[in-house]
């Protein structure tokens, strides 16, 4: 087994891994790095002629205002290179087109090594919320392009990005 180094904030870091499977996205294997949002089981909170209104379904935590962006990922080799990281808010991912892989780690609670990495297939009709300080990066689409709304704090590019550099590649397995 391989030990990934990278860079974060001039410290060096490790993780044990040379390939990630990749698996089926679902609430219970997802819930260490956020939520899956999917119509409720329960009542609606409202229901009339037109629709049914379901309030509440879930939350998207951040510090002030948010932004709304679109987001178009390109087919490419399913390497892992490199991760980022908010840590000022969630990040909302709204399938609009195509099936990807998303790629989600989670820190020790003393931020000094990866303490895990997964690998999940987020179809195009799954919505998902990262919570703050998840590590990922954009999907892999499965076919020649994915694209997403990114719904997240406004200022997060500008203030909030970090990346965080793998010296050696990650392979995802599908």
């Amino acid at each position: 087994m391989n030990i990934y180094l990278f860079l974060k904030k001039g410290e060096a870091k490790g993780v044990l891994c040379k390939s990630i499977k990749v698996k089926p996205l679902n609430e219970d294997n997802f819930k260490l790095y956020g939520q899956l949002i999917k119509k409720p089981e329960r009542s609606p909170d409202a229901e009339v002629d037109t629709h049914n209104w379901w309030n509440n379904v879930a939350n998207l935590p951040a510090e002030d205002s948010i932004g709304v962006g679109i987001l178009q990922v390109k087919h490419r080799d399913f390497t892992v290179t490199k991760l980022e990281q908010h840590s000022r808010t969630a990040e909302m991912l709204v399938s609009l087109k195509g099936n990807s892989i998303l790629v989600v780690g989670k820190e020790s609670l003393d931020n000094r090594r990866i303490e895990r990495m997964e690998a999940f297939y987020l179809n195009s009709n799954q919505i998902i919320i990262l919570n703050v300080d998840i590590l990922h990066f954009v999907p892999f689409p499965l076919e020649d392009e994915a694209i997403y709304a990114v719904v997240f704090r406004s200022k997060t590019p500008d203030d909030d990005l970090e990346f965080i550099e793998f010296k050696e590649d990650i392979n995802l397995v599908l």
